[in-house]
């Protein structure tokens, strides 16, 4: 999907976006750095792979579409991540890239570690085009109800500069995620071969 294309699907859903992600027990709602290293553009293309390395997430990513009534569910299978495919594709000058997968209470959820995920960390989405690498730059944690209320703002395609939004759920209470994290990264272009 082009840029322009993303743009008007997103623009026209408003704040009506929900995001669900899945987490053991039920639904919940979403709504090593080198700084010397010299960065390329990148063709846009549809991420394929999310790598944290600070925190060892090596996952698969999938497309995964808005359902009609505005929700978009990860993946079923817990180790994998979805990009939603009406957002922003890595290498897009504008929009918001939007990740989403599960956390898991008892481990084994691709997003597991990602509450742990600090400012400055390196996130890397590669493509059939090359790597986009990112530079995370702050995350917050977001009651259910406010997410959806802050749905345009996070996942809005209307930005003039890209960024990418990692989200899932987070604070088990024994039954359910009360929470989700986002977490905002700022691209900083393809990694220099030897990075």
């Amino acid at each position: 999907m082009s840029g322009s294309s993303a743009s008007s699907t997103a623009s026209g859903l408003g704040a009506g976006v929900l995001v669900m992600v899945v987490g053991l027990g039920g639904w919940m709602l979403l709504g090593p750095d080198d700084p010397q290293a010299a960065y390329a553009d990148l063709p846009p293309a549809a991420p394929e792979r999310l790598l944290v390395p600070s925190l060892d997430i090596d996952a698969d990513v999938v497309p995964v579409a808005l359902s009609a009534d505005a929700v978009l569910d990860p993946p079923q299978d817990g180790e994998l991540v979805g990009w939603w495919d009406g957002s922003a594709r890595p290498g897009d000058r504008s929009g918001q890239t939007v990740i989403t997968g599960h956390t898991v209470h008892t481990g084994g959820g691709a997003m597991d570690p990602i509450v742990d995920v600090e400012a400055g960390r390196v996130v890397d989405l590669r493509t059939d085009e090359g790597t986009m690498r990112y530079r995370v730059t702050h995350s917050e944690v977001v009651e259910r109800e406010d997410l959806a209320s802050r749905a345009e703002d996070i996942f809005g395609q209307d930005r003039t500069a890209g960024r990418l939004v990692l989200v899932t759920c987070t604070n088990w209470d024994g039954s359910v995620y009360e929470d989700n994290i986002v977490v905002y990264a700022k691209p900083l272009g393809s990694p220099a071969p030897d990075a």
